[in-house]
């Protein structure tokens, strides 16, 4: 039988416990990959884990709040315990509530989604990457939406948060690499790639 595309290799992948999260997590599983789920809920991931477990041992549970930077590196170290590297990161995890700018609660709903959605996936990027440089291998998928091209009503602070993520670190501004204070030549000749992947309701 042929070997798996990612057979052996270690995936983590936040937002992991429904939607596209939880279809992606299958997808490695068909792959034969090892896998690290990460999400706010415990519970909901340990279905989760309990589903795949019915093809393959080789999976993690670190119930994560990718707002909290301190959290998001103490997750990363466990993964490295348990695998000893990974090999990619689907960084998932989204606050998917939208509001209308005249509701009194708009202003605070943008806030709570740019610490989940901007800063959640510079933090957990920006623990994942020493180890994947250490590694000379690694690849980054940040997901995001069409909706960060273009906004649609309800969607404002949405749109404008998905627009703000970075899809390249070739590209990044001074400003977002300092954030995750590498140093890009010091990079050269390592194997490191980033996607930034969008997807459409239609």
């Amino acid at each position: 039988m042929s070997k798996k595309r990612f057979e052996g290799k270690v995936v983590l992948i936040t937002g992991a416990s429904t939607g596209i999260g939880k279809a992606t997590a299958f997808d490695f599983v068909r792959e034969v990959a090892k896998l690290a789920l990460a999400t706010r809920s415990k519970n909901k991931l340990d279905r989760v884990a309990e589903e795949i477990k019915r093809y393959t041992d080789e999976v993690l549970v670190v119930p994560t709040v990718v707002s909290k930077p301190d959290q998001v590196t103490e997750k990363v170290s466990e993964v490295i315990n348990r695998f000893g590297r990974i090999d990619y990161l689907f960084d998932n995890a989204v606050s998917s509530n939208v509001r209308n700018v005249e509701e009194d609660d708009f202003i605070d709903n943008v806030k709570k989604k740019f610490e989940v959605d901007f800063l959640g996936t510079l933090y957990v990027t920006k623990s994942v990457l020493p180890y994947m440089s250490n590694q000379g291998s690694g690849h980054i998928m940040n997901m995001s939406s069409v909706v960060g091209k273009k906004a649609y009503p309800r969607f404002r602070g949405y749109s404008s948060l998905l627009h703000a993520m970075p899809s390249d670190f070739t590209r990044m501004p001074k400003a977002v690499s300092k954030v995750f204070e590498v140093k890009f030549k010091e990079l050269a000749g390592h194997s490191l790639k980033n996607w930034h992947v969008l997807f459409s309701l239609k």
